[in-house]
């Protein structure tokens, strides 16, 4: 896969693995640890917030 052709795949299918997230059946091993996500949820939220 070329890295051009991987962006409009990310836009299309980023709902699929953050409903096997939710679900705890994400495929692979979750890079993340559970204080990353909770900082990256804040950051999320404020720029949210400045829309």
């Amino acid at each position: 896969m070329r890295d051009d052709e991987i962006p409009p795949l990310v836009d299309r299918y980023w709902p699929v693995l953050a409903h096997e997230i939710r679900q705890g059946v994400a495929v692979g091993a979750w890079p993340f640890a559970a204080e990353e996500i909770a900082t990256l949820s804040r950051e999320y939220e404020a720029l949210l917030k400045r829309r």
